[in-house]
């Protein structure tokens, strides 16, 4: 037998695991950005109903439409792992040279995640310190 065609395989192996919990790993992140941000509106709307100044609409109705766009670039995020996870599943059977091309896409995702995080997270502080 073939050693080097035997460690690419074993190499195939550890990658394929990889981009699994990457993945698993990138759905938390996803579904904890989504839980969150569900508070933060609920935090609008409750401010709303319970009585606040003029003077704050403004400013919450800017809040807010921040809050619907980063639901709308959190479900494209969604939508990307989702489509990558299937394609992964796919290739993981099939053995096709797609493999890296996959890896590059979730790497990719990676990237755009930490930004959306570090975004998300910069969102989140500034309503706090608004509302203080």
């Amino acid at each position: 037998m073939n050693n080097s065609l035997f460690k690419t395989d074993d190499s195939r192996e550890v990658k394929l695991k990889q981009a699994i919990f990457e993945i698993r790993s990138l759905k938390r992140a996803i579904d904890f950005m989504m839980e969150e941000n569900v508070h933060l509106k609920n935090r609008v709307a409750e401010i709303l109903k319970n009585g606040f100044s003029k003077k704050m609409l403004v400013t919450l109705e800017v809040f807010q439409s921040r809050f619907i766009s980063e639901d709308q670039l959190i479900g494209l995020l969604r939508n990307e792992l989702a489509q990558i996870e299937q394609s992964l599943h796919h290739e993981a059977f099939s053995g096709g040279e797609s493999f890296t091309a996959l890896c590059d896409k979730l790497k990719q995702l990676h990237k755009s995640m930490v930004a959306t995080e570090n975004q998300f997270i910069k969102l989140n502080a500034d309503f706090n310190d608004f509302l203080l």
